[in-house]
């Protein structure tokens, strides 16, 4: 499932977590006690990706594709993930959300997130400057290039080619820039996707399916927010890892 939530001055914020799971009402006491309130939104599981399913949705597997690392398929799990971003992007643009957080369900707050985070919209604002998505948490995959700062923006750097969704901001233009991508119709693992839509991803051999990368991206430095749990730890739990 998702959160929606209204508070600190956007228009709703969201959290992905699937019934029977210990970290929803984890997160939910998190969000109470930092003041924020959360509403249920129905999330994909990707359990459900028949194919039968992937028809109705017009999903469609990119021929030979292969994760880099683990030299295996896209998984359902990873399916499931990139298709509750795309209905989130969706229902963002159906609603006409000028802003989103979104945060899913493993995301704990660094000190003080919620004042950081009113102080960088603040900024935003000011600035006037044009964004489409702003990660607040991420994992970098190019730790030894430039970072670049924006200015007149403290505590905001443009995107390098960076892994995680576990907390975003997305603007009404950055949806309608992922959703005119079609990227179900050649479906990625969403941490991937991203990079490629600002252009900023290694994986060059599919970015000729994206034609049109102009997502204005940008990242919280330092990050307002990162995983609870990391892959090996002890409560690590990952609903991406199923079988294609």
């Amino acid at each position: 499932m998702e959160y929606i939530l209204k508070t600190v001055g956007i228009d709703a914020e969201r959290f992905q977590a699937f019934d029977g799971n210990d970290l929803t009402e984890e997160m939910e006491y998190i969000l109470k006690t930092v003041g924020i309130d959360a509403e249920r939104f129905q999330a994909f599981d990707g359990n459900d990706l028949t194919e039968e399913v992937k028809k109705d949705l017009g999903v469609k597997v990119i021929k030979g594709y292969r994760d880099r690392v683990l030299n295996r398929p896209i998984t359902r799990g990873e399916m499931g993930g990139t298709i509750t971003h795309h209905n989130i992007w969706t229902n963002i643009i159906q609603n006409k959300f000028e802003k989103v957080m979104v945060l899913e369900d493993d995301a704990q707050f660094f000190p003080n997130f919620k004042e950081n985070l009113r102080s960088l919209l603040a900024h935003l604002a000011d600035a006037r400057l044009q964004w489409d998505f702003i990660y607040l948490g991420y994992e970098d995959l190019e730790p030894f290039a430039p970072t670049l700062a924006v200015p007149g923006v403290p505590r905001l750097v443009e995107a390098k080619y960076s892994h995680w969704l576990v907390g975003y901001l997305i603007s009404l233009s950055g949806a309608k820039k992922l959703v005119d991508a079609e990227p179900l119709s050649k479906i990625l693992v969403c941490d991937e996707f991203l990079p490629i839509m600002y252009d900023r991803s290694n994986l060059t051999e599919y970015k000729h399916l994206f034609p049109n990368r102009n997502l204005i991206a940008y990242s919280a430095s330092p990050p307002l927010l990162e995983p609870r749990f990391f892959k090996g730890e002890h409560g690590y739990v990952s609903d991406s890892e199923a079988t294609v």
